[in-house]
């Protein structure tokens, strides 16, 4: 994880007061394993959970406020009785009396802690996603929600022999519950201090992924393919069934790697049903489609083909290269500051204003632009039309979409692997974007519009994230970067008041990877950013624009990158690109990060 978390080891036997403090006694004396009884209920007890012990690291304290959050995790064996709980009849590794779990915990000023929810929740369902298995999201109904906890997201794998989705993980954000419990408060720069909100999140639990991993990724003849994260440790790529002389020599390799995954809805506005009755809460499924299949889901296919969000697997000697070219990966996006550089296109095939035979003039000046930004130093290009007319519809013309490939795959050609090439087909052409990315070695593409709505010249845009972020996964292309625009000179939220932070929040929500933004004047984009980051911590954000070599320095040093464009160009907008331009700029740029 890129931030600092505090690791601890917390003890296993815990006094009556922590677990009220958690929220676990008086109510849940009993599932607990009790070394001691006292008058209250249990004065000893074996630790049932991470949580227990995290919730009382401050007790009885008050924080500043300049050092939230606290993020804290901790590993270490839970003892439980398991009794009367719902699916307690599940038995072997699915459920036991001890087993061992990593827990993550926030203590967070009580604005931070929605955001803080949501993030934690991600980075859960990211795990599950990068092991390639059908997965869904379940936020829990009050009445299966503890009484400590606001709201629950439960991460549920599915098992196909035993036709039920299981729980392995827990994200819960319990507000100032606990806090009130324990007198845990936080001293604000102004002001009477308050209770912080408290924040738990479960690791994964090890004995229900186990058979999941089995059961998913078991393939016709017995053998299992070692999804690609544990392949490393158990030093092989395929097991052998029972009975099997040796594992089967396949090389698998993986072209496309889900990082982020589909989140097409707002999760509060789900609607819940009680899990325990209907055997599903309120859900939104990721990950490949399990073989067997889920009630309702098409069944995984064999062989060559893969599911649709699945990874492609091929046997093969060549690494990570399809047919000698590299399918590459935004990798670095958020954990360096990017340059982009603008690479504007004349009108291509299939646009009213495009000229006969000038497509030849227009690839060999995007690939020319290209190579200036690389050689540079710049650390990746945007590739986007200027076709003076637009539709307001997420389509594109087949000609224009097959002419964008072609340039696309030629400036990946001529550049280095590390050169990321973005792709955006105007005015909100998302699907296009992804598929030319995805098939001709794009690693990310900008959004004009991923949520709500925008006024343009041509009309009002309306975003279908829902349409995108499931044709995203369609297609494979959950390795290609989202930056979406919440506030630039193509983006401008209309209908109803809301701020750039809330934009930029409603974006992640949908799957979105970064945002990208920008004003005219520097002091506006500053504070846009600044909000940003309170709203949606650890969201990059990505300057959209008005950046040059003066208000570089200034501007990098709150941005995670920025899209530059005529600043670096001969003559002004459409020049061609200076390479000493470009080197000037990037100086300036990683003078920031040493």
């Amino acid at each position: 994880m890129p931030e600092r978390l505090a690791a601890l080891l917390p003890p296993h036997i815990l006094a009556y007061e922590a677990g009220y403090t958690a929220g676990q006694f008086p109510k849940f004396a009993d599932d607990v394993f009790v070394l001691e009884q006292g008058d209250k209920g249990p004065q000893r007890f074996l630790l049932p959970t991470s949580e227990t012990a995290l919730v009382n690291l401050h007790r009885d304290e008050t924080l500043p406020e300049a050092e939230l959050p606290r993020k804290y995790f901790a590993c270490s064996p839970c003892y439980r009785k398991e009794i009367g709980g719902y699916r307690t009849a599940e038995r072997g590794t699915l459920r036991g009396h001890q087993f061992d779990k990593v827990e993550l915990f926030q203590f967070t000023r009580p604005d931070d802690s929605d955001a803080a929810h949501e993030d934690l929740s991600a980075r859960a369902e990211q795990l599950v996603a990068e092991l390639g298995l059908h997965y869904r999201i379940t936020r829990l109904a009050a009445q299966d929600t503890s009484a400590a906890m606001a709201k629950t997201f439960d991460v549920e794998v599915w098992l196909p022999r035993i036709d039920a989705y299981v729980e392995v993980s827990s994200v819960s954000n319990a507000r100032d519950y606990q806090a009130r419990r324990g007198n845990i408060r936080y001293r604000p720069r102004q002001g009477k201090s308050a209770y912080v909100h408290t924040l738990n999140a479960s690791g994964l639990a090890t004995g229900r992924l186990l058979p999941a991993i089995l059961e998913q990724h078991q393939q016709p003849d017995g053998t299992v393919v070692v999804p690609d994260v544990p392949r490393k440790r158990v030093m092989r790529d395929v097991l052998a069934a029972s009975g099997a002389a040796a594992d089967v020599p396949v090389e698998v390799i993986t072209l496309s790697v889900p990082s982020w995954t589909l989140a097409p809805q707002n999760r509060d506005h789900l609607a819940c049903s009680r899990r325990a009755r209907t055997g599903n809460g309120a859900a939104r499924i990721g990950g490949s489609t399990p073989r067997g299949g889920p009630p309702g889901h098409l069944s995984r296919s064999h062989g060559r083909e893969s599911a649709p969000g699945s990874p492609l697997r091929l046997a093969t000697g060549q690494g990570q290269r399809l047919r000698g070219w590299l399918m590459r990966e935004f990798a670095t996006l958020g954990k360096r500051k990017a340059v982009l550089g603008m690479i504007h296109l004349q009108p291509l095939p299939g646009t009213p204003f495009h000229q006969d035979g000038s497509l030849s003039q227009i690839l060999d000046t995007a690939v020319q632009s290209a190579r200036a930004l690389y050689e540079g130093g710049a650390d990746g290009c945007l590739v986007q039309t200027v076709d003076r007319v637009y539709t307001t519809a997420d389509e594109s013309d087949p000609a224009r979409t097959a002419a964008m490939a072609l340039i696309v795959r030629a400036i990946a050609d001529a550049t280095g692997e590390d050169f990321q090439v973005g792709v955006q087909l105007m005015r909100n052409a998302l699907r296009a974007s992804l598929a030319v990315a995805k098939v001709a070695g794009g690693s990310y593409i900008r959004a004009g519009a991923l949520v709500g709505a925008t006024l343009s010249a041509n009309g009002l845009v309306q975003a279908d994230p829902l349409a995108v972020m499931e044709y995203r996964k369609k297609i494979g292309a959950m390795g290609v970067k989202v930056i979406a625009e919440v506030d630039s000179m193509h983006f401008r939220w209309f209908g109803g008041d809301k701020t750039t932070a809330e934009v930029a929040r409603a974006a992640k929500y949908v799957g979105a990877d970064a945002v990208s933004l920008c004003h005219p004047d520097d002091d506006t984009t500053l504070e846009m950013i600044a909000a940003v980051r309170r709203a949606v911590p650890g969201l990059p954000v990505i300057l959209a624009g008005h950046t040059n070599h003066d208000n570089a320095a200034r501007l990098l040093a709150a941005a995670e990158g920025a899209f530059v464009g005529t600043c670096l160009e001969s003559g002004g907008w459409g020049g061609t690109i200076d390479v000493e331009k470009v080197k000037a700029y990037v100086g300036i740029v990683r003078s920031l990060e040493s």
